[in-house]
């Protein structure tokens, strides 16, 4: 399984594939935060940071998600 099969579902998740993806690709690191963020289902960088940075501040309590695979 490659990295690129598992979603990120966070702005430190998107960052840490996206700099997969700029060595993988010899690509800019921007260039490869848009790409990670379109992995993740998000338009660009730019919109990831916002829908994301918009979660925290929810009135919602912060709830923990456990992956198992």
């Amino acid at each position: 399984m490659s990295k690129t099969d598992v979603q990120p579902s966070s702005i430190e998740g998107i960052k840490r594939l996206a700099k997969t993806i700029s060595k993988r690709d010899s690509i800019p690191h921007t260039k490869a935060l848009d790409a990670a963020s379109q992995v993740s289902g998000f338009g660009n960088f730019q919109h990831a940071h916002r829908s994301l940075s918009n979660r925290s501040t929810d009135a919602e309590p912060a709830r923990h998600v456990v992956y198992i695979s």
